[in-house]
C-alpha cells in the first residue's frame, strides 16, 4: 500500500475488495485457489486475470466480453471499471519496480 501512496493504496484495496465481492456473490462460478503445480485449466481464474489485463490495456470491448463470461450483465460494467482501476495500480507498481531495477543497474 505504501508503494502506491496511502490514498491511492487505500482506494486500490477497496476497489479490489469490491471486485472480489462482485465475483464471490454474483459470479457465474466460484473462483478457486490453485496450487502452483496444479495441472487443471483454471479457465475462470485465467479469465479474471485477463479481465484486469484487457481493462488496463484499454480494450473495453474485450474487457466487457470477459466480464460477461464471469458475472451477470448487470455487474459487467462495474466489474470492468473496477478492473481498470486495479490494473492501473498494478501497472504502477510494476513500473516502479522496473525503475528501481534500472536505477540499481546504473
Amino acid at each position: 500500500m505504501i508503494n502506491l501512496s496511502y490514498g491511492f493504496g487505500e482506494e486500490t484495496i477497496q476497489n479490489f475488495s469490491d471486485i472480489c465481492e462482485i465475483m464471490f456473490k454474483y459470479g457465474r462460478r466460484h473462483l478457486i485457489r490453485h496450487q502452483t503445480n496444479c495441472t487443471c485449466v483454471g479457465a475462470d481464474e485465467s479469465c479474471f486475470a485477463q479481465l484486469i489485463t484487457r481493462a488496463v490495456c484499454e480494450e473495453k470491448e474485450d474487457s466487457m466480453l470477459i466480464a460477461l463470461l464471469l458475472v451477470p450483465p448487470v455487474f459487467a460494467a462495474p466489474l470492468v471499471e473496477l478492473s481498470l482501476e486495479v490494473g492501473i495500480a498494478i501497472k504502477s507498481l510494476v513500473n516502479k519496480e522496473k525503475q528501481l531495477v534500472l536505477d540499481k543497474l546504473n
